[in-house]
């Protein structure tokens, strides 16, 4: 601006106190307001101070680091129970995929971006909190996709030996593509891998089970684990059912036996999965619990803090009180483990510590770092127990405590 001779500028007097607070005040309102400073820079550093930022932060509304990580933590928690379908899918993909290609992180990670912290002088302080929840969670997920992805590979593989050694129906599905396989030239797969797709239906967890067990029973794939089992995408089951068109297409003699033996609907040779011991545990524990019911049970107890986790592999401990010092031995999926967030003042310590007929009823033994997955203090129950009546104790012991305080 051109000052004439004749004219002087005049600047605020920067002692003058009560100039310097309604600036640092408009300062902070701007903060609080829109997250950013409209001013310029140069003129608060002069009037203010070259640390006007972090009087401003001071001379305002705070978020605490603790209330950040406590919200980022309930809405997190809000948008697992959202959006169920995407949530299982990260489970079942966060242990072997890239994170960037998970929709639901992807989703959660621009849930989490668009938090307002309006009404903060420091909300760019709390937008990296956020980020930095953001990533703890990502890895918490990869643990948890571990965890379930073991589960789910022995469940499947206990259903898995059993459909191998007894499926009514394959002689029937053998039959119809041995039939499509006379009724093409061998140049290329693609017309019969679509009347394969057909004769198996829908791509479905299922249906992976089905085309897996049949190839197994028919010597095409040997499945010693769970593992190759889970259906995660519709590239899993296809790479699968691939194994049909590689028969067809590249090996000769081999195609003109799969036609001579099932083109009349002839029943394959009794078949069965080669197991071990410790895997026949599994199977056979499997097979004596329900899973739909622990699921439901987990469910419920996350609502009360307690932390629910199947065994899934041999765990053994010495108890550290009581006349019985003797070994216990925990052989996969033959016990659940339970574990209070609410420590000593939770329902768990009210539901078994000295309770001993509560104990015997549910098998309940206590154990602190029974192994490197149950680190802590945990509980461990009977997978057989009764779990919708340890539920609604469990609940009741929780509400009736959250009712007294």
């Amino acid at each position: 601006m051109d000052v004439e001779p004749d004219q002087k500028l005049i600047y605020p007097d920067t002692s003058h106190k009560a100039i310097v607070k309604a600036l640092l005040d408009q300062v902070t309102k701007q903060l609080e307001d829109k997250g950013r400073v409209m001013l310029e820079h140069d003129i608060l550093s002069f009037f203010i101070g070259s640390d006007w930022d972090k009087q401003a932060m001071e001379n305002g509304n705070k978020v605490s680091e603790q209330a950040v990580v406590e919200l980022v933590t309930l809405e997190i928690k809000a948008f697992e129970e959202k959006h169920p379908e995407l949530y299982q899918e990260a489970l079942l993909k966060a242990e072997t995929t890239y994170k960037t290609s998970i929709t639901f992180l992807k989703e959660l990670d621009n849930h989490l971006s668009n938090l307002k912290w309006t009404g903060y002088t420091n909300a760019h302080e709390a937008r990296r909190l956020s980020a930095r929840e953001f990533t703890r969670y990502t890895d918490i997920l990869t643990e948890r996709s571990s965890e379930y992805r073991t589960e789910l590979e022995d469940k499947l593989f206990a259903d898995f030996t059993k459909l191998v050694a007894n499926d009514p129906d394959r002689a029937k599905r053998l039959s119809q593509i041995a039939y499509w396989m006379t009724q093409y030239k061998p140049t290329t797969d693609t017309h019969l891998l679509k009347k394969v797709d057909a004769i198996y239906g829908e791509n479905s967890q299922e249906t992976m089970l089905k085309v897996c067990a049949d190839l197994h029973a028919i010597g095409e794939r040997e499945f010693l684990s769970g593992d190759g089992l889970i259906f995660s995408d519709d590239w899993s089951l296809n790479r699968m059912k691939g194994a049909y068109g590689s028969l067809f297409t590249y090996r000769s003699a081999q195609r003109e036996e799969f036609i001579e033996k099932y083109l009349n609907a002839n029943k394959p040779e009794k078949a069965e999965v080669k197991v071990t011991e410790t895997q026949r545990v599994k199977i056979d524990n499997i097979s004596a619990i329900n899973v739909e019911s622990i699921e439901k049970f987990s469910e419920l107890m996350s609502g009360i803090g307690i932390d629910v986790k199947m065994v899934t592999s041999p765990i053994s401990w010495k108890p550290k009180r009581g006349r019985n010092r003797k070994e216990i031995v925990v052989e996969p999926y033959e016990r659940i483990g339970l574990m209070d967030n609410n420590g000593l003042k939770g329902s768990l310590k009210v539901m078994f510590a000295g309770d001993k007929e509560a104990k015997a009823e549910y098998g309940a033994d206590f154990a602190s770092n029974a192994s490197s997955e149950f680190n802590g203090g945990w509980w461990f129950i009977s997978a057989k127990a009764d779990l919708e009546l340890l539920a609604k104790s469990l609940l009741t012991i929780h509400n009736t405590m959250a009712e007294a305080a």
